[in-house]
């Protein structure tokens, strides 16, 4: 009996080793996934970081291009009332310049028509 319970304490004990070495392969793989985790949560925490930082650009790229897409259309529309104020006077300038044109032109018929007669009452006089 004492034989027996000396082979079935060998056994225990070769078994108890046998878990004990299990158990330590287990502590080292629960360990190294731990320290996976951990790189992993950095890795996280650094993107999250990022994306942040990211958003806020783009938010303040978003906030700029709407302050010149603004500004685009208040040059627009300032350009467009000093393109019309430009024609207006244009035209008005143009009108006066055809109205004097015209009166030169009256005039100078006249004067030609004096001349006309004048050199007739000349040619008669000779």
């Amino acid at each position: 009996a004492q034989e027996e319970l000396k082979a079935a304490n060998y056994l225990l004990e070769k078994e108890n080793g046998e878990l004990a070495g299990e158990l330590d392969g287990t502590k080292m793989h629960l360990d190294d996934t731990k320290k996976d985790l951990s790189g992993v949560q950095v890795k996280h925490a650094t993107l999250q970081s990022e994306h942040a930082s990211l958003q806020q650009g783009r938010s303040r790229l978003e906030q700029q291009l709407s302050t010149v897409e603004n500004r685009m259309e208040e040059m627009t529309i300032d350009h467009k009332v000093e393109i019309s104020k430009t024609t207006c006077e244009l035209q008005n300038e143009m009108n006066n310049l055809r109205s004097t044109h015209q009166i030169t032109q009256e005039e100078l018929k006249a004067a030609n028509h004096l001349l006309e007669k004048e050199n007739g009452e000349l040619a008669g006089d000779l």
